[in-house]
């Protein structure tokens, strides 16, 4: 083993001296790559913070996400849920307001667009409203009547409101009456409502994706002429082979502009009412805003690193090199990661926070080192040898060790785990590989002293005015102005940052005056009470295996996020006042035309949406499906007999209903089932939780 070390040590004193004889050569190679890498990080990389990021394509999940997208387009939505300031949103000013901003969204293009700004005054694009898709409000929703044998579908609110208080309150009185509208439109007190903008996202085909079949080459003969839409001889072809469609990433930038387009646009109703938005783009725009904050933070990281490495060396070089040297890794990193066409997750700051980590450390060990060796009287190449004679094999098994364990994250399900470790790990294997072969070159050409140079004109003044003044302060005083500069960070930077700040420096100046007291104290003091550290080490475990017992694993995204966060006070309005911010899908495919008309099949999807209801009442808040338009409609046509909301026994009866109301209202009609009634989905509201309570729900049955 002696020998290996050995040879281990002759090995990487080698390295500085085989880089600097060939720096030219190592410098052209490493600036062309660089460029190569920068070029891949600027234009190739990509976030994907989508939903569906963290499962394979091939999930089942996935899988049954892509099916619906199919049919019923995207699931995305901003849902916004509103107050109304006058305490009630079935209010004349109310309904006003509420239909001008429903045709604001709904005719977007028609706006000048000079006339939205963002909250700080800048103008926003309204371009990104292309992905908007349909806008549902109490000025869009419709009411079903019957007249006779015909079934009408009439606005709940007229477009020429009523100025009578009568009339309004007939109109609220209407609206309260109808179960399926309440809590997903409006609350039960009508103090909130809200208004569902639903988008393409996630639904509009990848760029590369070639339709098998071009609808465009399809024409009918004659013997279509005999057909309707409503015939009941056509049938699904199941032995048909079904080109999946692979649909473009959304961009989390996308989901961001969206929202702040959507946000100028109701922007000027503030005055009638309070919003809260909510949904999947919205949560997206606050995790765009937490990674603007990570980019801050990384930055924070890189200037107190760069005050820690002056205070400890007293060097620009020490400061300079480390900091260009860890640059490099993360831009290889990025770019390497960008170039074999791999998106970049949520989790890059981790990545990056890790890197920096890593390759600062191992910059310190050589420089600090090689500053030593230079005390020591050798000379520049001999002591940046000897330096990293005595660093290279411990940053080796460092790196190599790091690196094994964010490896085995590459077993994980979820891809941002995955980009994770691969990233991280490839981060700092870079960040070793830059301090040996670009370290050397770098301090060779501009290498810390040993001894700092001796200040000189106003500067040596004023250090030694400053020097001979702290000199004479007792040790008392000297902790009363360090406790008067902690004060004033946290009074100046916030008690967060300035309190983060405060210990740093704390921890710097105890380093800066107590480190080789500290460090030739520990080995006695190790070795006089071995028994006791081991038995306090001991404790320490079993606390931490009681503790790992007490473990469970859940998640809940709105847990993350800061108390009184405006997203966090919006998922709670969504969950206390209507149906809740989460939502889903269960679809269903008959797999023949007319299947769902079926009452056995409507009955059991009834029956599903009653035992959800029953059994989680704190987890589902409402459910709707085709057994809701079918009930809804049989009552109606039965001069609105409470007895009648069932589904019919008859086939035929329901065809028929189903026949009255597609005629009456055919959007909502396409929303719920296919056209050819083969497939239709349950949707299904849920509060916000977390992961484990949705999987006692959801997995249990």
């Amino acid at each position: 083993m002696e020998r290996f070390f050995d040879n281990a040590a002759n090995l990487f004193s080698a390295v500085p001296d085989v880089m600097i004889r060939r720096r030219w050569w190592v410098l052209t190679l490493l600036a062309v790559l660089t460029g190569v890498m920068l070029v891949g990080a600027v234009t190739r990389s990509s976030i994907n913070t989508a939903a569906n990021s963290f499962l394979n394509p091939d999930d089942p999940a996935i899988v049954a996400l892509n099916k619906f997208r199919d049919q019923f387009g995207s699931d995305d939505a901003v849902v916004l849920v509103y107050r109304a300031k006058d305490g009630d949103v079935f209010s004349k000013a109310s309904l006003a307001a509420v239909q001008a901003l429903t045709e604001d969204l709904e005719r977007w293009q028609d706006l000048p667009k000079d006339k939205f700004v963002d909250a700080k005054g800048k103008p926003v694009k309204t371009d990104e409203l292309a992905h908007l898709r349909r806008v549902q409000s109490l000025a869009t929703l419709r009411i079903q009547s019957a007249n006779g044998d015909t079934l009408n579908s009439a606005r709940l609110v007229p477009k020429v409101l009523p100025e009578r208080t009568e009339d309004l309150a007939k109109i609220k009185a209407t609206a309260l009456a109808q179960a399926d509208y309440k809590r997903a439109f409006y609350s039960e007190d009508g103090r909130f409502a809200a208004i569902i903008v639903q988008t393409d996202f996630g639904s509009k085909p990848s760029k590369d994706y070639v339709p098998a079949v071009s609808d465009q080459e399809i024409q009918l003969d004659d013997s279509f002429a005999e057909f309707d839409s409503t015939d009941k001889g056509l049938a699904v072809d199941k032995s048909a082979e079904v080109q999946a469609i692979t649909y473009d990433k959304v961009d989390n930038f996308v989901y961001a502009s969206f929202v702040k387009a959507v946000k100028a646009i109701y922007a000027p109703y503030q005055q009638q009412f309070e919003f809260y938005p909510v949904g999947l783009p919205p949560l997206m725009e606050f995790v765009q805003q937490v990674l603007a904050q990570s980019a801050s933070l990384n930055l924070a990281m890189i200037a107190i690193n760069v005050v820690l490495l002056w205070v400890l060396f007293r060097s620009f070089s020490a400061v300079f090199w480390p900091i260009i040297t860890i640059v490099l890794s993360i831009v290889w990193t990025i770019g390497a990661t960008a170039w074999i066409g791999q998106s970049l997750s949520t989790m890059i700051s981790l990545t990056v926070m890790l890197v920096f980590v890593c390759g600062m450390a191992d910059c310190i060990h050589v420089i600090s080192l090689y500053i030593n060796k230079r005390r020591d009287g050798a000379m520049h190449r001999r002591a940046l040898s000897n330096a990293y004679a005595e660093t290279g094999l411990p940053m080796l098994i460092t790196g190599v060790t790091n690196m094994t364990g964010t490896l085995s994250l590459l077993t994980s399900e979820f891809y941002p785990i995955r980009v994770f470790a691969g990233m991280s790990s490839l981060g700092v294997g870079l960040a070793f590989g830059f301090t040996m072969v670009l370290l050397p070159i770098l301090m060779d050409f501009w290498h810390p002293e040993p001894v700092a140079k001796p200040l000189t004109g106003w500067r040596q003044k004023l250090s030694g005015f400053f020097t001979k003044h702290w000199q004479t302060l007792s040790t008392q005083a000297r902790y009363a102005v360090f406790a008067v500069y902690l004060v004033l960070v946290m009074l100046v930077l916030g008690l967060k940052a300035g309190g983060f700040i405060a210990v740093i420096s704390t921890l710097t100046l105890l380093i800066r005056c107590y480190q080789w007291p500290l460090l030739n104290a520990l080995p006695k003091f190790t070795a006089r009470s071995y028994l006791g550290i081991l038995l306090v080490f001991g404790m320490v475990v079993g606390a931490c295996w009681y503790g790992e017992s007490q473990i469970r694993v859940d998640s809940n995204i709105m847990e993350l996020t800061r108390e009184g966060s405006e997203i966090r006070t919006s998922f709670a309005m969504a969950d206390q006042h209507l149906a809740g911010t989460q939502s889903m899908e269960i679809m269903l495919d008959t797999g023949s035309a007319d299947g769902v008309s079926d009452p056995i099949i409507l009955t059991k999807i009834d029956t599903l949406q009653k035992t959800l209801l029953e059994r989680y009442p704190k987890q589902v808040s409402r459910t709707y499906s085709l057994a809701n338009i079918v009930k809804n409609t049989n009552q109606i046509m039965h001069e609105d007999d409470a007895a009648y909301y069932r589904v019919p026994e008859d086939k035929q009866l329901i065809s028929q209903l189903l026949y009255l109301f597609n005629s009456a209202n055919p959007a909502d009609r396409r929303s719920v089932v296919s056209d050819d009634y083969s497939k239709t989905h349950i949707s299904v509201n849920v509060y916000s939780a977390g992961s484990e309570q949705y999987q006692n729900v959801f997995c249990r049955g």
